[in-house]
């Protein structure tokens, strides 16, 4: 006899109220046995912060890709030979689609001469934090 079977002749000679999807190691609030008709819900289901931050990170995902499409058609809609693959969406987001170098990367991540915080990214669309520059100021302010 398989488990999930031996969980529902349990639960319906009142022994537990265990069923189908908990013997399969589901987690389950509210959940009950086969003959009533209240539904359960899963744990961590569609309500919560977890699904607003689903949400947002859609929306940032989608704003992401959507600049990504613009920069490419941008540079696609050039002639080829003055095609650089990076620049600026609309004057704000910056993008750069060239092979990451060591030197650029450096460039960007670690800067703790340099006054900015966020630069921005070595391969991609978008910014990214400038760790020199944190570590720069977190010394800064340590050392007083």
């Amino acid at each position: 006899m398989r488990p999930a079977s031996i969980a529902i002749n349990l639960a319906r000679a009142g022994a537990s109220r265990t069923t189908t999807t908990e013997a399969k190691g589901m987690k389950t609030k509210g959940m009950k046995t086969k003959g009533t008709k209240t539904k359960g819900t899963k744990v961590g289901g569609a309500h919560g912060k977890g699904a607003r931050r689903g949400r947002l990170k859609g929306v940032y995902t989608a704003a992401m890709a959507s600049v990504a499409v613009a920069a490419v058609v941008k540079e696609l809609r050039l002639p080829a030979d003055q095609r650089t693959w990076h620049g600026k969406v609309a004057g704000l987001v910056p993008y750069d689609f060239r092979f990451p170098t060591m030197a650029r990367l450096k460039e960007r991540m670690w800067a703790p001469e340099s006054s900015q915080l966020v630069n921005p990214r070595a391969f991609g669309v978008g910014w990214t934090l400038n760790v020199g520059r944190v570590v720069a100021v977190v010394r800064e302010r340590v050392g007083r």
